[in-house]
């Protein structure tokens, strides 16, 4: 991975972002870059990958790997296949040949319809563990934010989000 590429800036806050972190969520993982780099900067924490595009998985898990190789610090990492919407049930999604282009929305010419698991955020919230979560999921941040009641009603939580102006109005 590269950290002066499309996403520099956002790297480059990482370590601090992370400072005294327990978990870190990537919501909308892609290709787990996030997660290699968040390896980096965290000791004997959680880090969980959440994606909905089923054809990532594989290299999400290698990508894993390869930070651990790079750096052991004991984290633990664990990647869920779902999508995070305001409710637990199956969702229409739409993958593209260019993976970030999928999303529950549909995409261009060529995006392949499948159906995956719908969960709420707070499916994965823990009491008491400082959680970092970035979401990145092509339009559909509103739905993952109304199903975080509880991570947004603690004092340990902190959003690191991208929005885009398609999807949910």
């Amino acid at each position: 991975f590269r950290t002066d590429g499309r996403e520099a800036r956002e790297l480059a806050a990482l370590p601090r972002l992370l400072e005294g972190c327990d978990r870190f969520i990537d919501v909308g993982a892609n290709i787990g870059q996030y997660m290699f780099f968040a390896n980096r900067w965290l000791f004997n924490a959680e880090i969980l990958g959440i994606e909905a595009n089923p054809r990532l998985l594989p290299i999400i898990d290698a990508n894993c790997r390869r930070a651990e190789q790079e750096a052991e610090h004991g984290n633990k990492f664990v990647v869920e296949n779902c999508a995070i919407v305001d409710g637990a049930k199956e969702v229409d999604f739409f993958v593209d040949p260019l993976p970030d282009r999928s999303s529950i929305f549909g995409a261009g010419g060529g995006a392949m319809k499948t159906t995956v698991r719908g969960r709420s955020l707070d499916d994965f919230f823990r009491p008491s563990r400082k959680t970092i979560i970035k979401i990145d999921i092509e339009g559909a941040e509103y739905r993952a934010v109304r199903s975080a009641r509880r991570f947004l009603s603690s004092n340990h939580t902190e959003f690191f989000m991208e929005l885009h102006h398609w999807g949910d109005p």
